[in-house]
């Protein structure tokens, strides 16, 4: 799969501020940080992501970077690979009247 293609599904994406000031993801060390953000940028329209690893190589985080998400419940990883972002909905959320 090509990342750019996937990019190109969505050019905006959103994160919660409540989710990422507070003291669960803070206490992340800041590369697992990234990783959950670039994971959050580049799901598709659902949450899912079907490359986590390439993502990890590409950004440059460790396996302890991964390890990490699905430790502090910000992803689900799935045997086949997947991962599916956890706080998708909340991240996601407009509001009608905006």
């Amino acid at each position: 799969m090509n990342l750019e293609r996937y990019a190109k599904m969505a050019e905006r994406r959103m994160l919660s501020k409540t989710l990422i000031s507070s003291d669960l993801f803070l206490d992340m060390p800041l590369s697992s940080q990234a990783l959950y953000i670039h994971f959050t940028i580049l799901a598709d329209d659902d949450g899912f992501v079907n490359y986590p690893r390439r993502i990890q190589r590409i950004i440059e985080a460790s396996e302890n970077d991964f390890k990490m998400l699905p430790a502090k419940r910000f992803i689900i990883s799935f045997e086949s690979g997947i991962i599916v972002i956890t706080h998708w909905k909340i991240n996601n959320y407009i509001q009608k009247d905006r």
